[in-house]
């Protein structure tokens, strides 16, 4: 099944009620973990959607249309998202 590659959190069918949509956006919210006394970024990567704490960002990378996030711990997280300066 697609859904479990790319990480689905619901499925929405149609019709959609705005209670559902609603329930959703709070599902990927708290998945994210958005914090707003911490600067953090938000990214779609392969592994779905992540939030990168600036505190844990050691640099950033373009090489042609992937964007690599290079983090304390080693990890890098790579986007094949538009990087503007």
């Amino acid at each position: 099944m697609e859904s479990y590659a790319v990480k689905a959190i619901s499925y929405v069918l149609k019709p959609i009620s705005k209670e559902k949509l609603f329930l959703t956006f709070d599902e990927i919210l708290e998945q994210i973990k958005v914090e707003e006394d911490e600067d953090a970024v938000i990214v779609m990567s392969k592994e779905g959607i992540q939030r990168i704490l600036i505190s844990n960002l050691v640099f950033v990378e373009v090489i042609g249309r992937n964007v690599f996030y290079h983090l304390r711990s080693g990890k890098v997280i790579e986007c094949k998202e538009p990087f503007f300066t």
